[in-house]
């Protein structure tokens, strides 16, 4: 019996993609998609799993990579643009998922798509939203531009499409995602000027951040710690959370969870999940937000994300915590690192001068020279 082809790994801003992606083709149904600019084939591998599929990416290295995953499901995948297409071939539906920011005449090139849309059929693509968002990741990887909704109609409606319909999605998850894609932009525009070309940028972007096929989920310490973070999850949706990424289990392995709208009061939320559960809850008011994470039993590390220098000496003030991280996840160690939390958390701490304190007997010699 042949071995199922397991789906390559998206990353997380294409899973909330796919999310809304999979839903339209449930409904929809296509027989036959073309993929423009498909990358290196995370979507279209499984776009190939559901339908006839023909895949196009300008760029050889993603090229590549995606005709090794896709071809082996039945699919296709050319080098090039549309150009590639063979004239008079027709599809139920073409998608172009983050490309058409990448084109300089985008109301050209959606127009040159809709020859390849069959009569009764589809063009489904998505775009960064709301212009005002443009940031250091939309220049690191060759946007053009970010679109408002009423934009998108307009040059979908202008290169003839009708019954344009648009969908937002990914907040709150989408954002925090882009805040700290747009934190490693800058500090990386910072350590090397970026000389390359607006095309050379946007064929890297297929290759930008891209999982690996052997990212590797490592498994809880236990069948019953898997339990524990499994029930707590079930627990928090029970009282009203909202699942933005559900994890799968086999075993002992837990995939990743992504929970929106939790309770204050939910275990995942007030405790120490030690497993793969993240929550995203969106704050008004800074100072409100330190009080949030501080009322809490516990206080290990706290992560902060910000470049406002005021913002980042409140936090280390504030915070009841072990250690403040600046721009990077709260668990970050080294060696050295005086690392431990405060609470519930633990008293005392681990590094190599604590351990050498710890394991040292101290003596003491008192004198008295007035004897």
């Amino acid at each position: 019996m042949a071995t199922p082809i397991a789906s390559p790994p998206l990353t997380p801003s294409a899973t909330l993609r796919w999310d809304v992606v999979s839903r339209e083709l449930d409904i929809l149904r296509p027989t036959s998609v073309l993929e423009l600019g498909c990358g290196q084939g995370a979507v279209g591998a499984r776009l190939a799993e559901r339908t006839q599929y023909v895949g196009v990416e300008p760029d050889s290295r993603s090229q590549a990579v995606a005709a090794s995953r896709i071809q082996p499901l039945g699919g296709t995948v050319l080098l090039g643009d549309h150009t590639a297409i063979e004239s008079g071939a027709d599809f139920d539906m073409v998608c172009a998922f983050e490309v058409l920011e990448h084109i300089e005449d985008d109301a050209e090139a959606a127009a040159a798509w809709r020859r390849f849309v069959k009569p009764g059929g589809h063009l489904l693509l998505s775009v960064p939203a709301w212009q005002h968002r443009f940031g250091p990741t939309d220049r690191q990887v060759g946007h053009y531009r970010r679109y408002d909704p009423d934009t998108l109609v307009d040059v979908l409606e202008g290169a003839g499409f009708r019954d344009v319909r648009v969908t937002l999605y990914g907040w709150p998850l989408g954002y925090a995602l882009e805040t700290a894609r747009n934190a490693a932009a800058r500090l990386q525009s910072r350590r090397s000027a970026n000389a390359e070309s607006m095309a050379d940028r946007t064929a890297a972007s297929g290759r930008f951040r891209q999982p690996k096929n052997n990212t590797v989920v490592g498994p809880m310490i236990d069948s019953n710690a898997a339990d524990r973070v499994e029930s707590w999850v079930d627990e928090a949706v029970k009282a009203g959370a909202t699942v933005l990424l559900k994890g799968q289990r086999t075993g002992s392995v837990l995939t990743p969870t992504v929970l929106a709208d939790v309770p204050h009061d939910a275990k995942v939320s007030c405790r120490e999940v030690f497993g793969p559960v993240t929550i995203v809850a969106p704050y008004d008011n800074w100072d409100d937000a330190l009080a949030t994470i501080n009322d809490s039993d516990f206080g290990l590390q706290a992560g902060v994300f910000t470049h406002d220098v005021n913002r980042i000496f409140r936090a280390f003030s504030t915070l009841d915590v072990g250690g403040v991280i600046v721009n990077d996840f709260p668990t970050l160690r080294v060696d050295n690192f005086p690392y431990g939390g405060v609470k519930d958390s633990g008293f005392g701490r681990e590094g190599v001068r604590y351990a050498m304190d710890d394991m040292s007997e101290p003596r003491m010699l008192v004198l008295n020279l007035n004897k």
